[in-house]
């Protein structure tokens, strides 16, 4: 996570949820993508401390897992890219217990948006089942004429980590 994507959160979030953001996120990049916290070889003049054994009659403790990331109240903003009138006609994330998309009431109770060039849709949703991270999927038509519109394009966001609070753009610009 950069540096300032944190100074943000820590302006526009409780510490708290920025702590539990930096975990979400240190969560899904796995062990692979973090540096060993011993070095292989130790810096001349340096000792590594060796580990002590702990005794089998130590107290226990057992340390709950960190609740999964619900993804709620997020901002979605859909803009127009295009030099042309779209109607957005689906929505959709992946839900990653499904290893799926799933769609979304986005659009109003029509199911679809116009959006002339240049002009955002906002809206406020929760997205259960992301698992932390998930992308979106919006299929739109560029207008042709008075009432006809071209075959159906689809745009795909790249993979986030989805939190509580956060918005997320997607740029029609096919």
């Amino acid at each position: 996570m950069k540096f300032s994507t944190l100074t943000n959160l820590f302006k526009t979030q409780l510490p708290a949820k920025v702590l539990l953001s930096i975990l979400a996120v240190s969560l899904c990049l796995g062990t692979s993508d973090r540096a060993s916290a011993i070095p292989d070889s130790p810096i001349p003049g340096s000792t590594i401390p060796t580990p002590t054994t702990i005794p089998t009659n130590a107290p226990t403790t057992t340390i709950a897992p960190a609740p999964a990331a619900t993804c709620a109240n997020v901002d979605v903003n859909i803009q127009n890219g295009t030099p042309d009138t779209v109607k957005v006609t689906n929505f959709e994330y992946l839900d990653t217990t499904q290893n799926a998309f799933v769609p979304k009431q986005l659009l109003g109770a029509s199911g679809t948006r116009e959006l002339q060039s240049g002009t955002v849709h906002r809206a406020t949703r929760n997205f259960a089942q992301v698992g932390g991270r998930t992308q979106f999927r919006v299929t739109y038509q560029h207008k042709q004429g008075i009432n006809n519109f071209a075959a159906p394009v689809r745009v795909t966001t790249d993979r986030f980590v989805c939190i509580d609070g956060s918005t997320h753009p997607v740029l029609l610009d096919k």
